[in-house]
């Protein structure tokens, strides 16, 4: 064979060659949803010549238009850049694998695609362009995991010494309440030059009184605390009991008789100021306020007798009749007045229940005016006046609830005690033998007490 038959035979091998590749082409192509002719980019490689390494490949199209087309189609990534990723795409993901499909050209018949997969435990890593990442992970739940985070148990924590009282807020309040009262009274004097010690002894027991009262408590928020009160009292029963005596020590009792005492009238009234401390003690609103106080007070008896019973007539009264006596109209009125040091206290365990405690001592000036209408050597209506210095104390107790409208009801009792030192015994005489004038005597002590229960309702503004 010439050189001729054999050139011509190498171009006809290089044509059938051509063919079966062109047709290898259309195949790929159709297998890809190309149309048969159109060579995709990808596919028109050349060996790059700019670079030492034989296998850098740099793609080329043969159509402009459809170059340009398909750049604007591209994804933005690029050959050898990773995608931008996120902190929680590191996390790990489960089994990846990895699948690279290479179809190299063959001039034979249809492509070969030759797959590499590996199994690998990774983290989830931005994809490369030409690998595609198939994930293998179990079959997630539908109920989300919840997962609480910490800003909740700080809030809850909040909300705990939210509740705390940040500012215990003192809100003025004012009560009426209505009870029930108990009195005594008692005071003696000593004879001539104090011979004997006790002359004469008149006591009230069992005064039995309607108590009426009010109050009013209000603070503002620097802490000035100020309370005030005034009880007042119906007498509806008592007794009363005049003794003389002629030997110390209550002995060689000559007179004694009994009245009734169902005619009076009571009246107390307190006002104080000072501060308030207050300390939050439970997470519920439970709190307690103390309040020392400073104030003065005024407190009366008006005891009216009636309907005596002569009932003892001895030594040089034995001549006197027994039994009862008409006429008798005698009143004895009391006054106790002064400063008082004290301190209120409240302690709520929640907003709704709450104890209130009061205690002051008083340093108290008595005075007594009296009338004894039947002794004629006795001047009218002023038969004679008590004055003395004396001291006391007075404690009360309260429980209140308080309802969802600012009303609150409340019961308690109250006990206060009082009495005198040594003081004046002033007699005014009308006349007679003696004549008309005033006598300055001794006057031993007088002692009051009183008990009551009350219940009220108030309000807080």
């Amino acid at each position: 064979m010439n050189s001729l038959d054999v050139q011509t035979t190498s171009w006809f091998r290089f044509a059938a060659a051509v063919v079966v590749l062109h047709a290898s082409v259309d195949i790929c192509l159709a297998e890809q949803g190309h149309e048969p002719g159109a060579i995709p980019t990808e596919l028109n490689m050349v060996i790059n010549p700019g670079t030492s390494n034989s296998s850098s490949i740099r793609f080329q199209t043969s159509d402009p238009e459809q170059a340009a087309a398909k750049e604007q189609a591209k994804p933005p990534a690029l050959i050898g850049v990773r995608k931008p990723y996120r902190k929680r795409d590191m996390q790990p993901t489960g089994s990846v694998r990895n699948t690279v499909k290479v179809r190299p050209l063959s001039v034979k018949g249809a492509p070969v695609t030759k797959t590499r997969t590996m199994n690998r435990q990774t983290t989830r890593q931005p994809a490369l362009i030409g690998v595609r990442q198939e994930q293998f992970l179990p079959p997630a739940s539908n109920k989300r995991k919840e997962r609480v985070p910490e800003q909740v148990h700080v809030q809850e924590q909040v909300e705990v010494h939210a509740s705390l009282p940040q500012y215990l807020e003192y809100r003025p309040d004012f009560t009426l309440s209505a009870g029930y009262r108990n009195d005594s009274l008692r005071f003696t004097i000593p004879g001539p030059g104090g011979q004997p010690n006790i002359l004469s002894e008149l006591t009230w027991e069992d005064i039995h009184s309607a108590a009426f009262g009010g109050d009013f408590r209000w603070s503002n928020s620097s802490g000035i605390y100020l309370r005030g009160r005034g009880d007042f009292g119906v007498v509806v029963s008592g007794e009363n009991q005049d003794s003389d005596y002629n030997g110390d020590n209550r002995t060689m009792e000559f007179s004694r008789s009994y009245s009734d005492t169902s005619d009076g009238s009571l009246l107390d009234a307190s006002i104080g100021v000072g501060y308030r401390f207050d300390i939050p003690w439970t997470a519920d609103g439970g709190k307690f306020h103390i309040m020392p106080l400073l104030g003065y007070s005024y407190h009366a008896q008006e005891f009216q007798m009636t309907d005596g019973n002569q009932v003892i007539a001895a030594y040089q009264f034995e001549d006197f009749p027994l039994g009862p006596f008409d006429g008798l109209h005698s009143r004895y009125d009391t006054k106790w007045s002064g400063p008082w040091l004290g301190v209120d206290m409240e302690m709520w365990f929640n907003p709704h229940h709450a104890l209130l405690a009061s205690f002051a001592y008083h340093w108290v000036d008595y005075e007594a005016d009296a009338q004894w209408n039947l002794r004629q050597d006795f001047n009218q209506p002023l038969s004679f006046q008590h004055n003395a210095d004396g001291e006391g104390y007075r404690l009360s107790l309260n429980y209140r609830y308080t309802a969802e409208n600012n009303w609150f009801y409340t019961i308690g009792a109250t006990y206060q005690s009082m009495d005198t030192e040594a003081g004046e015994y002033l007699l005014y005489t009308a006349g007679g033998n003696n004549g008309a004038g005033t006598w300055h005597l001794d006057f031993n002590e007088a002692e009051w007490e009183s008990f009551s229960i009350t219940a009220g309702v108030g309000y807080s503004f």
